[in-house]
């Protein structure tokens, strides 16, 4: 696509995140990012978004003046205030002194800056040199010596070929002519034949082709001699600065008058100088101009923000049609015609220039016809015969017949009337259904219709349904065709349908046709199919859909025909007008974006990298799973199952083609405590330190036990003495072994709770080590409870089983209740009176929940003179002692009670008691 135009979009702080209005310096490093100096830090733009780097990261200062590229992945720069600083990966590294410089270039294995100074920097030497204008013929450096009467001046400069030259800065009014070069330590003169000229810019085209400016002259010369001289044709303004690559010139002229600023383009292959038309550059200063590895111009300004320019490869044809839904399209020699509502527009192809006729009723679409008339058709509802001419060959009707005519072929239709001319013979159909195009191919007359296409043959006199609604293949709409050899492509509001051998192939996918509803196709010169879609337009080639959607008020998002002039012009008219295209080369795919993975651990971060303003597309493939679209810049596998993967990203614009990062590699580990081997290391560990821990704390109580019931007798202290040894052992079981089971359960809850876990062989071993820890916890803990002498209370023991049972019941439909009657405060019990009196009535209470069916129980303690009294009693079916088959929980009541010398009776009748009765406490 050529004879593009230039378009203007720009970036600031309200129409994007952009950091700040007022920017500096441009630079494009060797991935493809754009960096740019603002008065709020450097900022990267990757097309999309801009991310920013401000003293937070590390910069030493926000007033990032000028950028350049040092290596393959660092960038150098330098700040107001902050002196030199170089950035690689992601860091920056300060340099030097924190000085106020305004640029900078790479320069013989390190940088060059100026600034209030100027600074030589190369292998951690730091060189400041002195710039004295000396008189009106030449400038020098003086390091040491009288400066006494010398001005200081500050030259511009520009490195060509690692070598540093010195030229007339513009903001210092001409000072000096000609162009100066470092030699050691001395300036000398360079380009003699440029002597008289103060120089506000140079730069280099090729190998032996250089250019410099002058007020409003551009200067071509070689080593030797001036080769010519160009004055650009604007007398008001004078060149600032310049910029070159690809063969393109970019100038920054300056306004003596009004001292604003605009930016001129010359190309070299056109030989022709463009200006930038733009009331928003114009009002600014422009600060620098890069052009990129594209060709696309940026430009930044002080105070507008980043301005980009670039080549509109398919442009609004003109205002006058923008704002018109352009319903047809058609041509004669001179001009392409376009219908709106009530308009008829008019194009010359040579001119381009645009008319209009209004016309006072509704248009509606061109008469396909082989006489030399263009006819126009009207919706006309009343049935009244019109026509009226506008020219000699331009008509406007009713809807008439459409003629087309190959061979001895001729066909004429309209609506669901058709009329097929073979030699002398003619047959007239009305079909089922209203046609939208005919094509003759060969002795076959094909006929899209709204409910299928229908083939007709003109030997047999018979026709077949080629696709029609209950084929899965595409809709029954069919809406255009067209023949590329012997294969028909048909497009519907399915997509694109190819019919060849005999054969349907339905070549649309949600992911590459944009809009798989067709309204158009045609084939161009180039035999490339192209598309009106409901979502833009799209270029079919190469088996591959490049679409062409537009975020922009002026284009249609609804295109309606595609059409190619005899010119080679494409035209593609819609809801917003018209765009044209130059379609004399054959359309090639737009560059491939640039994409940059980004790995941190298990996150990937995917920049693709295009200053289009068609959208970008980002997938990844993960192992050999299908393509999954990435809609986030960055994707997290930490929740991924353990293993190892592969990985690829790609990313494409809506019309180039796919670029594939590398693979990329990664493993997924399990926790350690998810491993086998730690799992039975922890099994063994904590069964070793359980039976370990048990054995050695029941050993010393039984020796503790011993000794003390042998002098409990002997001495009221050693009670006192025991009743100490008993808390503290109580309070060690429960610090140590209590707290490790505690945490065994919950760590094998834990692992057990796994799903991953739950499949292996080892879950049903681990599942009965939970349970057993759990019983083992609350056994222990009733122990304690048990051992520690405050324990030995009597009312101590009540609420024990006044919790245990209230939370034993709370759930259930049998109520808990508690009586308790003594004539003493306190009561002591007994030594080990209190763990059997707990362990009884707590099976007591279990087999109540268990077995009885009872609606209501009740503990009831008495103690009186010297003796205790507790019954626990409930309502419910009691049970015959006889028939009972398993009798272990009645013995081992029985037991306990014997134990502490208790009397122990049960009744089973009208419901059970379990009542227990002490021996004599005193």
């Amino acid at each position: 696509m050529s004879n593009a135009q230039y378009k203007i979009i720009q970036y600031n702080t309200l129409n994007s995140n952009l950091p700040h209005d007022l920017c500096y310096g441009l630079e494009q490093d060797n991935k493809g990012f754009i960096w740019l100096g603002t008065d709020e830090g450097l900022v990267r733009f990757n097309g999309q978004d801009f991310k920013n780097y401000t003293i937070k990261e590390g910069l030493f200062s926000n007033y990032v003046i000028d950028i350049t590229k040092y290596s393959k992945d660092t960038l150098a720069l330098v700040t107001w205030g902050g002196g030199i600083q170089f950035l690689t990966n992601n860091k920056f590294v300060n340099f030097g002194e924190k000085l106020k410089l305004s640029k900078i270039k790479r320069f013989n294995f390190g940088v060059f800056t100026k600034g209030v100074d100027y600074v030589y920097y190369t292998k951690n030497v730091f060189e400041k040199k002195d710039f004295i204008y000396l008189d009106s013929t030449k400038i020098g450096i003086i390091n040491n010596g009288d400066k006494k009467n010398l001005k200081n001046c500050y030259p511009n400069f520009e490195v060509i070929d690692n070598k540093l030259y010195f030229f007339n800065d513009f903001n210092q009014n001409n000072l000096f002519t000609g162009v100066y070069t470092l030699n050691k330590d001395k300036l000398v003169k360079d380009f003699i034949f440029l002597n008289d000229y103060p120089i506000s810019s140079l730069g280099k085209i090729n190998e032996n082709y250089f250019f410099a400016t002058s007020h409003d002259r551009i200067i071509f010369f070689n080593s030797k001699e001036i080769l010519r001289i160009q004055q650009i044709p604007f007398k008001k303004y004078i060149i600032k600065n310049t910029f070159y690559r690809n063969d393109i010139l970019v100038f920054t002229l300056h306004d003596l008058m009004t001292k604003k600023e605009r930016v001129l383009i010359y190309e070299f292959e056109k030989k022709k100088f463009e200006f930038i038309e733009s009331n928003l550059i114009g009002k600014q200063l422009i600060s620098d101009i890069l052009i990129d590895k594209d060709n696309i111009i940026w430009i930044s300004t002080f105070g507008a923000g980043l301005f980009k320019v670039f080549k509109e490869e398919i442009y609004i044809t003109n205002k006058k049609i923008t704002s018109e839904n352009v319903l047809d399209i058609n041509e004669d020699k001179e001009n392409v015609y376009f219908l709106s509502a009530y308009k008829l527009f008019i194009i010359n192809k040579i001119t381009n220039q645009t008319d209009s006729i209004v016309i006072d009723t509704e248009l509606w679409k061109f008469g396909l016809n082989d006489d030399n008339e263009i006819r126009i058709h009207i919706r006309n509802n009343n049935n009244v015969e019109e026509e009226r001419k506008l020219d000699n060959h331009i008509v406007i009707s009713n809807q008439k017949p459409n003629r087309i005519k190959k061979n001895h072929i001729t066909i004429e239709f309209i609506e669901s009337d058709i009329l097929i001319k073979n030699n002398l013979k003619s047959y007239k159909y009305r079909l089922k259904n209203k046609i939208r195009k005919v094509i003759i191919h060969g002795q076959l007359v094909y006929i899209a219709t709204t409910n299928g296409l229908l083939i007709y043959d003109t030997e047999n006199y018979n026709f077949k349904t080629l696709l029609s609604r209950n084929k899965e293949k595409a809709n029954n709409d069919i809406k255009d065709m067209v023949f590329q050899g012997d294969k028909l492509w048909i497009a519907s509001t399915e997509g694109l349908i190819a019919f060849y051998e005999n054969k349907l192939t339905n070549y649309s996918n949600h992911n590459e046709l944009l809009g798989a509803s067709i309204n158009s196709l045609f084939l161009d010169n180039h035999n490339i199919i192209w598309l009106a879609t409901q979502k833009g337009f799209v270029v079919f080639k190469n088996n591959e859909f490049y679409n062409f959607f537009y975020k922009d008020e002026d284009v249609s998002t609804f295109t309606k025909k595609v059409y190619e002039d005899q010119l080679n012009n494409m035209w593609v008219i819609g809801n917003k007008g018209v765009l044209k295209i130059n379609n004399e080369k054959e359309f090639k795919p737009r560059e491939n974006p640039i994409i940059n993975v980004t790995q941190s651990k298990l996150v990937f971060t995917v920049d693709a990298i295009s200053f289009s303003k068609i959208d970008i597309l980002k997938e990844f493939k993960v192992n050999n799973q299908g393509w999954q679209q990435l809609t986030e810049p960055s994707v997290n596998f930490k929740n991924f199952q353990y293993g190892n993967y592969k990985i690829q990203f790609r990313a494409r614009l809506l019309n180039s083609n796919w670029t594939y990062s590398k693979r990329y590699s990664f493993s997924i580990k399990a926790p350690w405590y998810k491993q086998f081997w730690s799992l039975l290391l922890i099994v063994f560990l904590s069964g070793t330190i359980v039976i370990i821990m048990i054995y050695i704390r029941l050993k010393h109580v039984q020796r503790r036990n011993a000794f003390l019931q042998r002098t409990i007798l002997q001495n009221e202290d050693l009670q006192k003495e025991l009743n100490k040894v008993r808390e503290n052992v109580a309070q060690d079981f429960h610090d140590e072994l209590g707290n490790k089971l505690a945490g065994i359960t919950v760590l094998s809850g834990m692992i057990i709770e796994d799903d991953a876990f739950k499949k292996t062989n080892w879950f049903m071993q681990l599942d009965r080590i939970n349970k057993d820890a759990k019983e083992l916890y609350f056994g222990i803990k009733d122990f304690i409870w048990s051992i520690d002498s405050k324990n030995d209370d009597l009312n101590e023991l009540i609420f024990y089983l006044k919790d245990f049972g209230e939370e034993l019941f709370m759930s259930t439909k049998i109520k808990f209740h508690l009586e308790v009657k003594h004539d003493r405060d306190k009561v002591k019990l007994p030594y080990y009176w209190s763990r059997q009196l707990l362990l009884l009535f707590k099976e007591a209470m279990t087999n109540t929940l268990k077995y009885s069916e009872a609606t209501h129980c009740v503990l009831k303690v008495k103690a009186k003179k010297n003796l205790i009294k507790i019954t626990f009693s409930d309502n419910g079916k009691g049970f015959n002692p006889t028939t009972l088959k398993r009798k272990n929980g009645l013995l081992n009541m029985g037991n306990r009670a014997k134990k502490i010398d208790g009397k122990l009776e049960i009744n089973s009748i009208n419901g059970t008691q379990i009542i227990f009765i002490s021996k004599s406490l005193f």
